[in-house]
């Protein structure tokens, strides 16, 4: 019998094809509560929502309606008291101390105050988040790449003093994404920019959202912003109202 030849080995595959796949992400019957007894404040009530892989998503409410504290149960960095999350594999709602760390880790967080080190450079702010971890290959490269790609070439050595306020937040970006994260979770990040520099930021969010495909929720009370996202999801008083389609 004449043997087979083996397959062919596969070349390069294309970068869109080892992109991170965006998890999608559930909440089912959450709530969370601040406080103790009858001074006790239900930041969320029962909510239920579904977000499918890659979707970029507007968070959309009156402030005190739940918005942030719903980014905060998905990134990890607060447990619900009741009700269950997941983010792809991730039963983030039952995490332990050190894996919800480890999920963290898989989560690009973007803030409405950038929370740049003042201290480090534009680069070495990008690079932090891999700061207690030992990557391999050296990720500077992939850094420098980062920032040319949220538009810094050349400003690497720059520190956030040097910087406005759009250009701190597009580093801000930059390190949200360091990590190759399965979602990306923004907090009203254009509360501090002029209204041209916000509408960039959002762009530069969604076009980046895109590249990686990485899911995308945005905290946010500004409906341009939200009609420029997927779908919006509405809360008030910590509840889910109808949601609807953007554009």
């Amino acid at each position: 019998m004449i043997p087979h030849p083996p397959p062919p080995t596969p070349g390069p595959q294309p970068v869109a094809d080892r992109r991170p796949a965006g998890a999608g992400i559930t909440l089912s019957g959450v709530t969370r509560r601040y406080g103790q007894a009858g001074a006790a404040i239900t930041a969320l009530d029962e909510v239920t929502v579904s977000i499918q892989p890659a979707e970029a998503v507007a968070i959309m409410g009156p402030s005190g309606s739940g918005k942030s504290t719903l980014l905060h149960l998905v990134g990890a960095m607060d447990r619900p008291d009741t009700g269950t999350i997941t983010a792809g594999d991730y039963a983030v709602h039952d995490l332990d101390r050190k894996a919800a760390a480890a999920y963290r880790r898989r989560v690009g967080f973007v803030f409405q105050r950038f929370h740049l080190l003042s201290a480090l450079s534009a680069l070495d702010n990008v690079l932090a988040p891999l700061l207690p971890m030992r990557i391999r290959p050296d990720p500077q490269p992939k850094a420098v790449a980062l920032l040319d790609a949220v538009g810094l070439a050349g400003r690497e050595r720059s520190t956030p003093a040097q910087l406005s306020g759009g250009q701190q937040q597009r580093v801000a970006i930059a390190r949200a994404l360091i990590n190759d994260p399965i979602v990306v979770l923004a907090d009203e990040p254009t509360g501090n920019l002029d209204t041209t520099t916000g509408a960039d930021i959002i762009t530069l969010l969604l076009d980046m959202r895109a590249r990686h495909g990485t899911t995308l929720l945005i905290a946010t009370h500004d409906p341009t912003i939200a009609a420029r996202c997927d779908r919006t999801i509405h809360l008030a008083d910590g509840q889910v109202l109808e949601p609807t389609e953007g554009g």
